[in-house]
């Protein structure tokens, strides 16, 4: 568990998911070209509605890594086979649930969204395949336990990596010897839920060989024992879906699938950001969660303060490039939108990220200590307050739709810049700006860094993605070297530096 491991780990996610955004890179602009903008938007609505649908099975599911890896920690592994065995029966039966209603809702869908007619038939196959696509995915997720349990997060990049190569070639192969539709788009997930199954058993049988599935290890108790905590993980994630995803819905209804489909290429950023955000936060969390089980506090906040410094290195980096670039961007990946609305909407949705990355680790902490009820509550009315308040400007003055993501980036600069970081020294009991200097770091770092790229934007042609990527690269740079001497301990580096060079 010590730093060669965690190195192996930062490396190996970091491959995994560069490769995955390239790839979506790649895909993004190709599907809303072949598929146009308008049907494109339908993707993440159909994304966003399995979310919906799955916020019961995240009350078993989430605490399933925390309470097997606790278990194994302490070598009880009947405990441990019996947390497994009970999730696993119980994400069964609730699929089957699950399913009655939905195949019979879809068939009425148009009912409840926006749908242009041509495509009515598309749209619902789309949804169907992404909802059996969730199904697999819920069915067999305990198989992904392994990895994070042993902390092999290099496994689980490399999961990663074939699942996104499998994901282009598939898309190459349909979309090259059929007429594109949007009904290869579930399809696809579908295939890639039941690959990720079959990698993730391979992992399991390898890594945990005292772990196996059987009736008799059932247990209601056990079920129970994760729900009465994963409760309030389903409550958290229902309000961030309406913080967040909610804005989509509102879109689609009140102006239009071609306006949620021009919001849907720019989230694809955001999307970007917060899976590498989360890719490097999974990094820390087994060796938190292990902290955690030894009863290690002080190990445990030096954990948390290390993944801070890091993961806002590598996010705060990315995401100041990317504004001071990101007109040239648009420009360049989707020629045949409006470069500058898709950059103004980029900028109001993207800027939380630079908090999220910094506090995110912090975030997960709640649910490593099992103290998840008032977070959830929290970020449930967050997300009724900005479903609520859009309904009410839209009501009364019909405002622009560039509100709409205005009014869930407020809410959420208020929970991850204020809650989270408080919250998280409270359950610590430890000072409440404990975890704000580094946030306060990036802050200045990264308004450096937009400065200094804006203005490199400003002086330099990019009209081509070898221009774009040179500059970016040299941006990048810059970035890091800055974010470097002002996120991490600058005399602690030079003194280090010159210590060693004394020998």
């Amino acid at each position: 568990m010590g730093n060669k491991r965690l190195t192996i780990n930062l490396i190996s996610n970091i491959i995994s998911y560069s490769s995955t955004i390239l790839i979506s890179f790649i895909l993004t602009p190709y599907l809303v070209k072949t598929l146009g903008t308008e049907a494109y938007s339908f993707y993440p609505l159909a994304n966003n509605f399995v979310n919906f649908m799955g916020i019961v099975t995240i009350a078993l599911n989430s605490m399933a890594n925390r309470y097997i890896t606790i278990e194994i920690v302490k070598q009880d592994y009947i405990s441990a086979n019996k947390y497994f065995s009970s999730v696993f029966f119980a994400n069964i039966i609730m699929s089957i649930i699950f399913l009655v209603p939905v195949v019979i809702g879809i068939p009425f869908l148009d009912k409840f969204l926006n749908i242009p007619v041509n495509i009515d038939g598309s749209v619902k196959l789309l949804f169907l395949f992404t909802f059996l696509s969730m199904i697999v995915s819920v069915v067999t997720s305990v198989f992904g336990i392994a990895t994070f349990a042993r902390n092999r997060i290099d496994l689980r990049s490399l999961r990663e990596l074939i699942i996104a190569l499998l994901r282009i070639l598939l898309f190459i192969t349909l979309f090259s010897f059929f007429k594109p539709n949007l009904v290869f788009v579930g399809l696809i997930a579908l295939i890639l839920s039941l690959t990720t199954f079959i990698i993730q058993y391979f992992f399991t049988k390898n890594l945990l060989p005292e772990i196996s599935i059987s009736l008799k290890h059932f247990s209601s108790k056990y079920v129970k024992i994760l729900l009465s905590s994963g409760i309030w993980n389903s409550v958290n994630q229902l309000g961030n879906l309406l913080l967040v995803s909610g804005s989509l819905f509102i879109a689609n209804i009140y102006y239009g699938s071609l306006i949620t489909g021009q919001y849907s290429i720019v989230q694809t950023v955001p999307n970007f950001i917060n899976g590498m955000i989360s890719m490097l936060t999974g990094i820390f969390i087994p060796v938190i969660t292990y902290k955690y089980a030894q009863n290690d506090k002080i190990g445990l906040i030096n954990e948390l303060k290390k993944s801070q410094s890091i993961i806002s290195f590598f996010s705060s980096s990315v995401i100041a490039v990317f504004i001071g670039l990101s007109y040239s961007f648009f420009s360049l990946w989707v020629p045949g939108e409006d470069a500058l609305f898709l950059q103004k909407i980029s900028l109001i949705t993207i800027i939380p990220h630079f908090i999220i990355g910094t506090v995110w680790p912090l975030s997960n902490l709640n649910t490593v200590m099992n103290k998840v009820k008032i977070p959830s509550f929290f970020i449930l009315f967050s997300g009724v307050l900005n479903i609520v308040i859009n309904l009410i400007l839209h009501f009364f003055y019909q405002p622009d739709f560039i509100v709409v993501p205005i009014v869930s980036t407020c809410i959420q600069l208020i929970w991850v810049g204020i809650f989270i970081p408080l919250y998280a020294s409270r359950i610590l009991k430890i000072k409440n700006l404990a975890f704000y200097p580094i946030l306060l770091k990036t802050s200045v770092s990264s308004i450096i860094i937009i400065f200094i790229t804006k203005t490199i934007e400003k002086n330099v042609m990019i009209n081509s993605w070898s221009t774009f990527f040179i500059t970016g690269i040299f941006c990048g740079i810059f970035a890091l070297i800055i974010n470097f001497f002002v996120i991490f301990n600058f005399k602690y580096i030079i003194k280090n530096v010159l210590k060693k060079m004394s020998f």
